[in-house]
C-alpha cells in the first residue's frame, strides 16, 4: 500500500503530467478509450503514484495535456520530428512518444509556465521509466524546441 503524500501544487502539476502520459500510453496499448482511462483516473481519486507515494493531480492540468495532445498530434508530430533528427517520433517507443509530445503540447499552450520547467518535468519523467541516455534525448530535444516555440 503507498503513503498518500501531503499536498502541494508542483506535486499536484507533476503528477497530472505523469497521470496523463500514463493514461495516453494505456489508452494506446490496450485500445480502451481514453475517455474510459480518464473516468477511472477520477474514480480512482486522481492519484498517481511517485516513488512509491500516491500524489493527487491536478484534473484540469491532466484532462488539458491528454486533450490537447490528441487535438493537436498532427501538428504535434511535425514539431517533434523536427527535432528528431535520426528516429521520427512515429518510430520511438510509444512511451517516450508520449512523453516527447505532452512536453511539446505544454510549450506550445502553457505559455504562462517557464519553458524550462515544463522541460525539466518531461526530463524527470523520462528519469522515471528510462535510463539516462533516453532522458537526455527528452533534454535535448525539448530544451531545442523550447528555444524555438518559445524566441
Amino acid at each position: 500500500m503507498t503513503e498518500l503524500a501531503p499536498v502541494t501544487k508542483n506535486k499536484k502539476k507533476s503528477a497530472s503530467r505523469i497521470g496523463a502520459v500514463q493514461s495516453l500510453y494505456s489508452s494506446k496499448m490496450s485500445d480502451v478509450d481514453i475517455s474510459q482511462i480518464i473516468a477511472n483516473f477520477v474514480k480512482d481519486g486522481s492519484l498517481v503514484e511517485m516513488d512509491g507515494i500516491s500524489f493527487p493531480a491536478d484534473y484540469p492540468l491532466y484532462e488539458k495535456i491528454i486533450s490537447g495532445v490528441l487535438n493537436r498530434e498532427e501538428e504535434i508530430c511535425e514539431i517533434a520530428n523536427s527535432a528528431l533528427h535520426s528516429r521520427p517520433i512515429e518510430k520511438q517507443h510509444v512511451l517516450m512518444g508520449y512523453i516527447i509530445k505532452c512536453g511539446i503540447y505544454e510549450l506550445l499552450e502553457n505559455i504562462d509556465i517557464s519553458g524550462k520547467l515544463i522541460v525539466n518535468e518531461y526530463v524527470n519523467i523520462a528519469h522515471s521509466f528510462y535510463e539516462e541516455k533516453e532522458a537526455k534525448m527528452v533534454n535535448a530535444v525539448l530544451d531545442n524546441l523550447n528555444k524555438k516555440i518559445r524566441k
